[in-house]
């Protein structure tokens, strides 16, 4: 068990992991909802109560609490210190890993469809407050008023690479969200990031006929 004194960011804590490895359905189900990601992202390095987190999210902390019950259910989340306040328990929660990936083997015949229909809900999730988030930018955006707009970064890209190249973007991701869970900084700018890098799938003949009728 962890001992912490304070609730500010502290370097006396359980070790993070660099990488979990998703094994079970129900974890993948645990992780690929847009809330709780938002919360594991919350989190970050620190250590936070539900009810701190909600704070930070500004969200109300009984949205919250059934949500941190399932991340700690699946492993993804920890309880490393347990306070009494006020007759009131306080679990200080930290994430188990820096990133998670699914394990290649989940991807059976069983299992695969419910797992697909799961990252596409999430996907979808994540593209669509994307795309209000922007329009809400677009919106309060003035004609002479040119700084947010200078802050808006949009990419997309279709490139062919090599296995070897594709790991070395993989770690370059991996480093990229590393940079920003450490430099995230409680009076900064809110700024929203959404990556997607998939490899394509090439439709068959077949397919392609039909699409054009």
């Amino acid at each position: 068990m962890v001992k912490i004194t304070t609730t500010e960011k502290s370097t006396d804590t359980e070790a993070m992991i660099d990488e979990h490895i998703i094994t079970t359905l129900d974890q993948a189900k645990a992780l690929f909802d847009e809330l709780r990601l938002r919360m594991i992202n919350g989190l970050g390095s620190d250590l936070m109560t539900t009810k701190q987190l909600a704070g930070k999210l500004v969200e109300k902390p009984t949205k919250l609490y059934h949500h941190m019950e399932v991340l700690e259910k699946n492993g993804l989340v920890r309880v490393v210190e347990t306070r009494i306040k006020s007759g009131i328990v306080e679990k200080y929660y930290q994430v188990v890993a820096k990133r998670f990936r699914i394990a290649g083997d989940l991807f059976n015949a069983e299992d695969e469809a419910a797992i697909g229909s799961i990252m596409i809900d999430a996907l979808q999730e994540m593209l669509d407050k994307t795309l209000s988030e922007f329009k809400k930018l677009k919106h309060a955006s003035s004609d002479d008023d040119c700084e947010s707009n200078e802050q808006v970064f949009i990419t997309h890209q279709k490139v062919k690479l090599s296995p070897k190249r594709i790991k070395k973007l993989h770690q370059k991701i991996n480093d990229l969200t590393d940079f920003l869970k450490e430099c995230n900084e409680e009076d900064g700018e809110e700024t929203l990031l959404t990556l997607v890098c998939l490899p394509l799938v090439e439709r068959s003949d077949s397919n392609k006929e039909k699409s054009k009728k």
